[in-house]
């Protein structure tokens, strides 16, 4: 652990990280870079493990406080036969993350270049299981003070983005692009309980909502 403390960041293809597959391999790192204070993970464009391009999500990660995730040119695809969010804050769904005493604080999810969060949908299997909570790319729940940036959110089978409880955030820089081949697709979904957030800078391609808003403060630009 005292070698990790010396890295400004980690990334799961650094040594002793890599995992049984690629989710594994992000929480490790996730897990190790908050275990030594390094607060900062890096997903690069190349995948060690599987010496591929693409990072293959076979199960949620979460993500805790004071945690800035990189996703630097690098494409995450939902598995095929896997139901569930690629992103949330790690007291999501939990009896703790019910609570004021259990909201998380200070966490940046933030692309560079060409990265890409992929819901791995294709024209010829629609992905329709679950309820639309699992289906969606990424949900904060209770999470004051984060920001998600620079992203691209292709064949999300659900939901893109979804904020429930969160406050004082950021989201900008985000591109949809979705077939239309799923229902509920919408972007960026704002639900009860947040206030004091910006959303910016929203572009897409998609038949659904862009934006939708079920709260009381928010500045879109």
């Amino acid at each position: 652990m005292s070698m990790l403390k010396e890295k400004p960041f980690l990334t799961p293809n650094d040594a002793g990280l890599m995992g049984t597959d690629d989710a594994v391999s992000i929480q490790n790192a996730i897990d190790a870079a908050a275990e030594a204070g390094v607060n900062k993970v890096v997903i690069p464009r190349y995948n060690k493990r599987t010496d591929s391009v693409v990072w293959t999500i076979t199960a949620t990660i979460r993500i805790p406080s004071d945690m800035t995730l990189v996703l630097d040119n690098c494409h995450l695809q939902l598995a095929q036969e896997f139901v569930g969010q690629m992103f949330t804050n790690s007291h999501s769904c939990s009896e703790e993350g019910k609570l004021i005493a259990g909201e998380q604080t200070n966490i940046r999810i933030l692309g560079k270049g060409e990265a890409v969060l992929d819901g791995g949908i294709t024209e010829e299997k629609n992905t329709e299981s679950g309820n639309v909570w699992d289906r969606t790319l990424l949900y904060f729940h209770n999470v004051r003070n984060f920001t998600v940036d620079g992203l691209r959110v292709i064949d999300q089978r659900g939901w893109g983005l979804c904020f429930m409880y969160c406050s004082y955030g950021k989201v900008s820089n985000i591109e949809f692009d979705a077939k239309g081949n799923v229902p509920n697709q919408d972007g960026i979904v704002l639900r009860c309980g947040c206030h004091d957030l910006t959303v910016e800078n929203i572009t897409r391609k998609q038949k659904t909502d862009t934006v939708c808003v079920c709260t009381v403060s928010v500045r879109i630009m």
